[in-house]
């Protein structure tokens, strides 16, 4: 979560203040949050701002100021990135790495926005500036939720922990000072809202009162943050599953003709899953899919692990609906699936399938994820019905981000959950394949029963989905569109 890091011990500088102001039109969310952070110490620091970012999140906008002094940031595409490194460097007449170190190792790039802000004099303050473009989620109602992570309001305890790169991904984070906390979110929908709520905080919502209808509110905080929670936002819509659209006009003043230049509009939906359920009873049961589990059989999983994944699998190929397909793929240094396709859910394939698992062994050597996934991915899927693939690891690979992108390019049509094994488990692995194929992720320790994690999985994959979605605009003549994504993903509850 945000942080700023003292680059030469990996430690946090003390937060000090912490102010966000929203927007949320839609399911859009645009925010602004500024962090103060105080140097405590009688020397300078040499800091890094640390941000990782989830697949619904981009930064749209950074600055830093520091001892009056502003820096600021712009995107660039990674090869020129490069080519400007090596020039200061050379230009500088410094080492590589010595004035502008590389802040992540790869595993840890993908998905953390990372900034090398310079020095913090003794007894200093540096204030960060962040603005970012998110999309709202829904709730199993058809609620909007705003959630602040516990990395924009930090719990308060005495407790230490761990400063390392890996804990940044971690979902709650502390601080063991008292700081200030300022909050404002602006709501502006297209359509009616029938009320705002908050399980966490006790909030106040006022209106504007120039409105000439209920669409706009301002929400902030009733009471003192307590710094003790996650602070959560439910925006409730009069309608909630009804098609809502949101209009933005283009910048025709902007020299560059991009997207921005021209409208653009963002059409939202929650279906209700009830109606669906209602007609189809049958959906109740389970959801008729293809069903992939994807094994790690590397040297690593030998013992123990893989004992306990046998067992996992033989009760996970028990549980599948009926009507539906599956597959079992275990990988390595190389991977074998157990089919050469899916096979359908019959009393024959399943006892192949048994039987195969029970001769299962982890002789496949070190650990490939990306080639399965390939594999998988490129195999034709059934019309008409989810795919859902569910992989168990007990550690790293070396390509992580690549195993990300893959999924997050397959999302539309293929929901990935993933159980990482053991204390070598790469959190950043497991927890990067949840979100960016939306689905989730489980972590087993020795204590743990593997089957509970892996069931738990399966069950929230039984629920109802809409498949093949597909939009029809009607525009006038003259009008081109172009439409993003170009494949719209599965919807599911709350999605």
């Amino acid at each position: 979560m945000p942080r700023l890091l003292n680059w030469a011990t990996r430690t946090r500088v003390p937060l000090k203040s912490v102010r966000i102001s929203a927007c949320m039109m839609g399911h859009s969310l645009g925010m602004t949050s500024s962090f103060s952070y105080y140097n405590d110490q009688d020397y300078p620091l040499e800091v890094a701002f640390i941000y990782p970012l989830d697949n619904k999140t981009t930064v749209v906008g950074f600055d830093a100021m520091i001892a009056g002094r502003t820096i600021g940031v712009q995107l660039r595409e990674k090869k020129e990135l490069d080519y400007i490194y090596d020039v200061m460097c050379s230009h500088e007449g410094l080492h590589v790495g010595q004035q502008f170190p590389v802040l992540l190792e790869e595993h840890l790039a993908s998905g953390i926005f990372a900034v090398n802000v310079g020095t913090i004099p003794a007894r200093e303050t540096a204030t960060v500036i962040m603005s970012t473009s998110s999309r709202v989620e829904n709730n199993s109602s058809g609620a909007l939720r705003f959630r602040l992570t516990d990395g924009f309001c930090p719990r308060q305890d005495n407790t230490d922990e761990d400063d390392g790169l890996t804990s940044l991904l971690q979902e709650t984070t502390h601080t063991q000072l008292p700081y200030d906390f300022d909050f404002h979110l602006q709501v502006k929908m297209p359509c009616l809202l029938s009320g705002v709520s908050s399980p966490t905080h006790a909030i106040r919502v006022d209106a504007d009162p120039f409105a000439s209808s209920a669409n706009e509110v301002f929400v902030t905080l009733a009471e003192p943050h307590t710094f003790d929670k996650s602070l959560e936002v439910l925006i409730h819509l009069e309608q909630p599953h009804k098609p809502i659209v949101v209009l933005e006009h283009g910048h025709k003043d902007r020299i560059c003709t991009d997207f921005v230049h021209n409208p653009v509009l963002m059409l939202n939906y929650c279906p209700d899953f009830s109606d669906i359920l209602a007609s189809h009873p049958k959906t109740s049961e389970g959801i008729q899919g293809e069903y992939i589990a994807v094994i790690d059989r590397s040297g690593s999983m030998s013992g123990a692990f893989i004992a306990t994944a046998r067992e996992t699998l033989l009760l996970f190929l028990k549980s599948l609906p009926a009507g539906s397909a599956f597959n079992i793929v275990g990988f390595g240094s190389t991977f074998k699936p157990l089919f050469d396709a899916s096979v359908p859910v019959n009393q024959e394939n399943v006892g192949t399938a048994s039987a195969w698992v029970c001769k299962m062994r982890a002789d496949l050597g070190g650990t490939n994820l990306l080639g399965p996934l390939e594999w998988i991915f490129s195999a034709p899927r059934p019309a008409g019905r989810p795919r859902e693939v569910f992989i168990l690891t007990d550690g790293a690979v070396s390509n992580t981000s690549r195993v990300i992108d893959l999924v997050r390019a397959n999302s539309s049509h293929t929901r990935c959950w993933a159980v990482g094994i053991g204390e070598g488990a790469s959190r950043v692995l497991i927890r990067g394949i949840a979100e960016a194929g939306r689905g989730r992720a489980e972590f087993v320790t020795e204590v743990d029963r593997m089957q509970a994690k892996l069931l738990l999985c399966l069950k929230r994959s039984l629920q109802p989905a809409i498949c093949d979605v597909n939009i029809e605009w009607k525009i006038p003549d003259g009008v081109q569109l172009v439409q993003t994504p170009c494949h719209l993903p599965n919807l599911y509850p709350g999605s």
